[in-house]
């Protein structure tokens, strides 16, 4: 195109100049979106062909999870149940259109019996990887190898070749995809992945790796209950029939233990200590199936400490106290830390661990609470780790809750009594009079705490108390029982406030009665007396002892001359006299009388009763 050659000024481009300028514009900008499309779509390929072969070797180790040996020489392996025939057959179909050779040395397997029984390994199934859909076929079949063969020689043929060759399983796993694009060929995208499996030994595998042990930090609290731990579950091992663990290093601090069956085989169960707080730690190592072993492995405990619950203290309105918090709380080195205050006092921590609490001088009578928790510091080569109560962590940690009673104790001492024992069936009531036996108050309420318990003995049944909470307590002892029982009690006044918890003692002591033998004596002669049947107890017990208190005095009522009479006690548990006439005129009437006493021993007491009476009232000379 030609320009005029007059112009003296920029008339700028032509159309022509234009179109070809654009023409070229989009011929490069063609040229580099075919380059980026076809760039992306190998990226993409490969992305894919990546995840395939991840796939493909998860696939493989749901194989390798699975012992091969069958469980007698009839049944299938453990690799094909569940598996049918059909679904097999269509399954090396598939894969041998994709690929003959990956098939061609392979013999089929299957389950017979797979209608009655659940697959242990899917032969197809789809996974799903950023939007691709990928179909996993598991192919299980057998083949024969040379007996000689090293363990990299992975030859394996379709036909038994005699005596040098052994059956062997071979698993085969194709992973295969569509892109929607022509990448792989008009069939899709397919990854194979294969391995050789001898039933013949304990799950060798021509592709597995040597066990792996790596370090574990697991944590639990003091006192605290036995745990199962999974220290497998970040180590490297194939699966395996028998146990594979073996620790190497127990624990100083508590027990650990291997699991040596089940489902949790190889796993370690810890047992705390039930005092102890800190960090201990315990070695262990693997063995898998072809005898090969890992290094060892640390397992760190950190065992935290745990506060308990405290009650019972007492600090008037305006006074302070220290409280022993630590004394039930467990773990070692323990210092307390305060968490929440009471809204009626405050409470530090003094430097022998107790904690002062100082109730304000207008607080109400009544019980307040402070929370605490309690640290375990452990010395590091780095530092100081502190371990606290209230954990972050899932084992079972507390912050610990003391109940403070404000007022002043209501004043009570220890209380004593004595009861009569009863031979009743229905043995009466009796009231105790624990105010005034205690130093306190008419008016206070007795509150029974404990008991009552038998301090003396065992057994012979358990005696009642009835009002407890009132002002008014009753005791009732057990039928035929002598014995010494203790109870423990607060004095409680009009505004609830309670004394300190005191001990009251009762001694049911055995009661011995008048006793009248109306049976004739005649003569000269010796009966047996037994006022035992009217005491209390009425039978016969160790720790009851009777005796003679005084010799028989006779009174005549008839005839003429005196008598001479005894009394003796052949065994001192029975409470059987034995009374005895030496002489008597044969005119003489009359009566005669002795006294004897009756003895309780136990618990530290010795106790005897008054004398009482058996009365002879039919005493005769012929």
């Amino acid at each position: 195109m030609r320009r005029d050659p007059g112009a003296t000024t920029d008339e700028g481009f032509s159309l022509i100049e234009v179109i070809v300028a654009l023409f070229i514009v989009g011929m490069v900008a063609s040229a580099v979106l075919v380059f980026f499309m076809r760039g992306s779509s190998t990226a993409s390929h490969l992305q894919r062909t990546q995840s395939s072969a991840s796939i493909a070797t998860q696939a493989m180790e749901k194989v390798r999870s699975v012992h091969p040996r069958p469980g007698s020489p009839t049944d299938p392996s453990p690799l094909v149940i569940g598996r049918t025939e059909a679904e097999v057959s269509a399954a090396f179909a598939k894969v041998a259109a994709l690929d003959p050779t990956l098939v061609a040395e392979t013999n089929k397997l299957w389950d017979p019996a797979a209608a009655a029984k659940p697959v242990t390994l899917k032969v197809s199934n789809d996974v799903t990887v950023s939007g691709m859909k990928y179909q996993v076929t598991t192919l299980i079949g057998s083949c024969y190898r040379a007996k000689s063969a090293s363990a990299s020689d992975t030859t394996c043929v379709r036909t038994n070749p005699g005596a040098s060759a052994a059956l062997v399983y071979r698993a085969i796993v194709v992973v295969t995809w569509n892109p929607g694009v022509e990448k792989c060929g008009g069939d899709g995208c397919f990854y194979p992945m294969t391995t050789l499996i001898d039933p013949n030994t304990d799950a060798t595998w021509n592709i597995s790796t040597a066990p792996v042990a790596n370090d574990d930090e697991i944590s639990f609290s003091a006192g605290g209950a036995a745990r199962d731990v999974d220290i497998l579950a970040n180590d490297v091992i194939v699966s395996n029939r028998s146990n594979p663990t073996t620790i190497t290093s127990a624990p100083a601090q508590g027990t650990a233990t291997v699991i040596t069956s089940g489902t949790l085989m190889g796993a370690v169960r810890y047992t705390p200590p039930a005092d102890y707080s800190g960090i201990v730690t315990f070695k262990y190592k693997l063995r898998d199936a072809q005898g090969r072993n890992s290094g060892e492995a640390t397992v760190t405990v950190l065992i935290y400490p745990v506060a308990v619950d405290d009650s019972g203290a007492r600090v008037p309105a305006g006074a302070s106290a220290n409280l022993a918090v630590l004394a039930n709380d467990r773990g070692s080195s323990l210092r307390p830390e305060i968490l929440t205050q009471s809204p009626h006092g405050s409470a530090t921590v003094n430097a022998d661990g107790t904690i002062r609490f100082t109730a304000a001088a207008s607080a109400p009578l009544g019980n307040t609470t402070f929370t605490y928790r309690v640290v375990t510091p452990v010395p590091l080569d780095d530092g100081v780790k502190e371990l606290w109560s209230d954990n972050e962590t899932n084992v079972t940690g507390r912050t610990g809750t003391v109940t403070v009673r404000i007022g002043t104790a209501v004043a009570a001492g220890d209380a004593d009594f004595t009861v009569d024992a009863s031979s009743s069936s229905t043995p009466p009531w009796t009231t105790l009079d624990v105010q005034t036996a205690a130093g306190g108050s008419a008016a206070n309420k007795v509150v029974v705490v404990s008991g009552p318990t038998r301090v003396d003995a065992t057994g012979n049944g358990t005696p009642s108390f009835t009002g407890s909470g009132s002002t008014t307590l009753r005791f009732r002892p057990v039928t035929d029982v002598a014995g010494i029982y203790t109870f423990t009690f607060e004095l409680e006044d009009a505004s609830g406030d309670r004394s300190e918890t005191r001990t009251g003692t009762i001694r049911v002591l055995p009661v011995a009665n008048d006793f009248t033998y109306g049976t004739e004596v005649r003569g000269a002669k010796t009966v047996t007396v037994s006022p035992r049947t009217g005491n209390a107890p009425k039978v016969a017990a160790s720790r009851i002892t009777y005796a003679v208190a005084s010799q028989p005095s006779c009174t005549r009522t008839a005839g003429s001359g005196n008598v001479s009479a005894t009394v003796a006690l052949a065994h001192a548990t029975d409470g059987n006299f034995s009374f005895r006439t030496v002489s008597i005129p044969s005119s003489w009437r009359g009566s005669c009388s002795f006294t004897y006493t009756v003895t309780y021993t136990g618990g530290g007491l010795t106790w005897t009763s008054n004398p009482a009476t058996v009365f002879l009232s039919n005493v005769r000379g012929s």
